[in-house]
């Protein structure tokens, strides 16, 4: 059950994800608030205020360490996911633009093909990445094939032959990129590295219940402090999978290239 939750967080719009922590963390912290003010008084907080405040600003500094820390290793995995799927993008364009100058019928041949993988890609793939499931289709398939029948094609001058081998070159770059977004698609913050961030999340919010001050700013602070944790869980979430839910990496590189490939 608790797989599931985790799964639908991953998968929900930024603003049902960001809604659903703010109904789970915020009541949690009022409740957390009117316990610690019956059972723990007032005096007794206030006396403790220069040593809950220090503790407070430790815990807080580490926690603003981690989540900083985590967000730049999903920053980079993001920009890591865009970049191969541009480089995807830029090998089917350059493959699609050398098979104009081949001979029939494997220009015919070249041109299906790619047509073929990219739509694999947008009907098949990307849907599968997007829901954060296996990947598995065709698309391999077109690449071997086509790989195939340019090592097979005879060559009948030598700027054709150079063409050929530029467009098994970038084959083998399109096999990687492809291999290489699959694997991003996988990737994710480790469950060692989520028990932390949640520990410190925990130790944030507590930190502000027990503040000895007047009420009603009391209740300021625990929701500003337990706003400032959603944010940071929210940031965290919509940046671990950059392919799945609302995705910030899109295909549309790849629709460009079917654009392109469509209008010729």
């Amino acid at each position: 059950m608790f797989g599931n939750f985790t799964e639908y967080l991953y998968l929900a719009p930024n603003l049902n994800l960001f809604l659903i922590l703010c109904l789970i963390i915020i009541p949690i912290s009022i409740g957390a608030l009117f316990f610690i003010k019956w059972f723990m008084p007032l005096h007794i907080r206030y006396q403790e205020n220069a040593v809950i405040a220090s503790t407070s600003a430790f815990i807080i500094v580490i926690y603003g360490v981690l989540a900083g820390f985590a967000t730049l290793v999903l920053s980079n995995n993001e920009a890591e996911a865009a970049h191969v799927m541009q480089y995807e993008a830029n090998a089917m364009a350059n493959l699609y633009r050398d098979s104009l100058a081949l001979s029939e019928p494997l220009r015919a041949k070249a041109q299906e093909d790619i047509k073929k993988y990219a739509n694999e890609f947008l009907t098949v793939e990307w849907p599968l990445m997007n829901a954060d499931t296996e990947v598995k289709s065709h698309a391999d398939l077109y690449i071997r094939d086509l790989t195939l029948a340019l090592a097979q094609y005879k060559t009948h001058s030598q700027g054709e032959s150079q063409i050929v081998n530029d467009m098994l070159t970038q084959l083998s770059n399109l096999y990687d990129a492809r291999q290489q977004r699959i694997q991003i698609s996988y990737n994710s913050l480790g469950s060692t590295i989520w028990v932390v961030i949640l520990m410190g999340t925990i130790l944030s919010l507590c930190a502000s219940y027990i503040f000895g001050v007047n009420f009603y700013l009391h209740i300021f602070i625990v929701i500003a402090s337990a706003l400032m944790t959603i944010s940071v869980l929210f940031l965290l979430i919509s940046l671990d999978k950059p392919f799945a839910g609302e995705a910030d990496v899109t295909p549309d590189a790849i629709q460009n290239v079917v654009k392109i490939m469509e209008a010729h």
